[in-house]
């Protein structure tokens, strides 16, 4: 278990299709930290959705072999078009994040009531297409 010796409430954000860092490895570093923990699943998104530029910065390395030698992918990286729109994981980030500091930094019981239960609905409403993950179990799509 992945410890510091006080409570440290943490937020993963992850991409399902995620060719360099596969869901599968975030799962096991998520199981291995404690609570309170929660893991934000970006559907449909790959590991460049987290960039500035995404498309730009995806299709690039898309293109670049002698970068893929190097790296063992899990599974071909698709084109962007097939993945979702770099919006979702700008809107996704951003309400997140800031909900996350506000809810465990400020104690802000709004924050915190969408976190734990507004989540996907709000997220949804926005074309967001997320699953999230609580002490290791899933809450079906939204």
């Amino acid at each position: 278990e992945l410890g510091w010796g006080r409570e440290v409430p943490l937020l993963f954000i992850v991409a399902e299709r995620d060719s360099l860092l596969p869901l599968h490895g975030m799962r096991g570093l998520f199981e291995r930290a404690a609570d309170p923990k929660k893991m934000v699943v970006l559907l449909d998104a790959d590991h460049m959705h987290f960039c500035d530029r995404p498309e730009q910065v995806h299709e690039l390395f898309r293109s670049a072999p002698p970068v893929h030698a190097m790296l063992q992918l899990d599974g071909p990286v698709p084109p962007f078009g097939e993945l979702c729109p770099a919006e979702h994981a700008l809107t996704a980030v951003r309400g997140l994040s800031l909900a996350h500091f506000d809810a465990h930094l400020r104690d802000h019981t709004g924050a915190l009531e969408l976190l734990d239960n507004e989540l996907m609905s709000e997220l949804s409403r926005r074309g967001v297409a997320i699953d999230v993950e609580r002490g290791g179990y899933a809450i079906a799509r939204g």
